[in-house]
């Protein structure tokens, strides 16, 4: 039976700028909608493919060939009474569907067991296919214990799909050497699919794991092959990660573009896309997924878990399988999202363009930590200067009268220690006024809060407010416009104003991003002065 899908539009538009491993991304801009998403789970605990899987669903590749979906996914069968929780052991299993809805379990490739020094069934995750020309025959490639394996078909040709695979070689060891690069310990903690960016060369992403400041992150980077699929492979020692917070990258390429959807492990109900116009040089986006399947459970970084890879339909839309946490079950269940991504050609992209009144910039994350330091992901800061712990101001002596500024906001971090911290202090947001954004009377703010309100206030008096009910636990696009003295302020998507009020003694001044507490984030600023 078809599953339900709801219809709904999400639309991110962001603007290609610096990225981590370099700037081959410039001049573009993506357009990401969210058009559905199943409001059951297309596989679940109730599938007679899961009778003897106790805990659901991690991480996994899909892909379609020859009529069919194929889904290489992480079972976790245990109840975790082995020591190693329910993610270790788990094993492999190999399941198809001619429509994406039903499914049928082919069997288990790799089946994993307890074995603590047996790197290739202590650990069984992120699975992936890839199409080895050389051989003729299709590989799957794994990540064990620190390490990853190739295991190939016993079939030749394209028609081995379904196997039997059979074990080949670790073509990643623990000890691969990393290089010169020095923003992670080396430790493969997810490993991506096999795929040839435009210099002719073999890639992979790797996840690391670290601990900075008591916060976990999961850098991400490339590990290049000197050779064919078996290596040697190393790291590709860039001075900094091309994603963070970020597991089960893979990639695909359609129309010339790199894409990579990945698990997003610092925003709430999102996932994370990343983009390349080469392969080697990435931006992301994040998609953010709230109100897209009502069966996912909670509000923390295990409801949305894992999406498995990108497909390219025949009608031009994307297919993104993924894994959650379903309501009530205590159950990884396997859901699926319809996208429509768009790729537009975009002049002077993150830039501070005083001619035309316009500012760009993407991609970037900037934030207050103890102390009022600004940090940020990118060199974002070269358009902002501080004023005072809590302002950013546009840099230079550069006034705006009317003018609209949106950006998209996040007021609470995503770790407990983070969330201990007052909601309404939490806020974030946007500052405007005739004085130089110092401490005074003469500068404006329009902030959303983490208790749930929009407040508009000149100083410390609140001239008007709003309630929402969306959380600040992941961003919220806020956007704020002011035209002839009359300032309009727009929440989370939303076509109409929450918040219209006329400003009788504002005529010109300058505009910054404004943060209430640390670990504030802001994303994706966009600036323009109106006539």
């Amino acid at each position: 039976m078809r599953k339900r899908v709801f219809t709904t539009i999400l639309t991110l538009i962001l603007y290609f700028g610096c990225t981590a491993c370099g700037n081959g991304n410039e001049n573009k801009t993506i357009r990401v909608e969210v058009l559905e998403g199943s409001v059951t789970p297309v596989i679940d605990r109730s599938h007679p493919g899961s009778q003897d899987n106790d805990m659901g669903y991690e991480n996994g590749y899909a892909m379609y060939h020859d009529g069919a979906y194929h889904l290489l996914i992480v079972e976790m069968f245990t109840d975790g009474g082995t020591g190693g929780g329910y993610w270790v052991p788990a094993r492999i299993g190999h399941w198809k569907s001619v429509d994406g809805d039903n499914w049928n379990r082919l069997g288990a490739i790799v089946q994993g067991t307890n074995v603590s020094d047996d790197r290739r069934k202590s650990a069984t995750w992120s699975p992936s296919f890839f199409w080895n020309e050389d051989d003729n025959r299709w590989n799957i490639f794994w990540r064990g214990d620190n390490a990853a394996f190739r295991w190939q078909s016993q079939v030749a040709g394209s028609d081995g799909v379904e196997g039997p695979y059979e074990e080949v070689k670790m073509v990643v060891p623990h000890d691969t050497d990393r290089g010169d690069k020095t923003w992670a310990s080396g430790w493969i903690h997810s490993f991506g699919n096999v795929f040839r960016a435009d210099d002719g060369r073999l890639y992979s992403f790797f996840s690391d794991y670290i601990i900075e400041n008591g916060e976990v992150n999961w850098p991400t980077g490339l590990l290049v092959s000197e050779g064919g699929v078996d290596g040697p492979w190393k790291y590709l020692g860039t001075p900094t990660p091309a994603f963070n917070y970020c597991e089960n990258p893979f990639v695909s390429k359609y129309d010339g573009i790199y894409f990579c959807p990945y698990d997003d492990l610092q925003h709430l109900h999102s996932i994370g896309l990343g983009y390349s116009t080469d392969g080697v040089n990435w931006n992301r986006v994040i998609v953010d997924l709230d109100g897209h399947a009502d069966w996912v459970q909670g509000n923390d970084l295990m409801s949305f878990r894992t999406p498995m890879g990108l497909i390219k339909e025949p009608d031009g839309t994307y297919t993104v399988f993924f894994t959650a946490l379903q309501k009530e079950q205590s159950y990884f269940s396997v859901g699926k999202l319809r996208l429509k991504i768009d790729i537009i050609d975009t002049p002077e992209p993150q830039s501070l363009d005083y001619e035309s009144n316009r500012v760009d910039m993407s991609d970037g994350v900037l934030w207050t930590s103890t102390g009022g330091t600004w940090h940020n992901e990118f060199d974002g800061l070269s358009i902002f200067e501080m004023t005072e712990p809590s302002y950013l101001r546009l840099y230079g002596q550069k006034t705006f009268g009317n003018f609209e500024m949106e950006t998209a906001v996040r007021a609470v971090g995503t770790t407990a220690a983070h969330r201990q911290i007052s909601l309404a202090d939490a806020r974030a947001g946007i500052v405007f006024g005739k004085a130089d954004l110092k401490k005074t009377d003469d500068y404006y703010t329009v902030h959303a809060s983490a208790d749930g309100k929009i407040i508009l206030a000149k100083g410390d008096q609140v001239l008007a407010e709003a309630g929402f009910t969306e959380s600040l636990f992941t961003y919220r696009r806020l956007r704020v416009t002011v035209q002839n003295g009359t300032v309009s302020v727009y929440f989370a998507g939303k076509d109409t104003p929450v918040i219209e009020h006329n400003l009788e003694d504002y005529h010109k001044g300058y505009v910054g991003l404004f943060a209430g507490k640390e670990h504030l984030h802001f994303e994706s600023v966009f600036l323009k002065g109106c006539p």
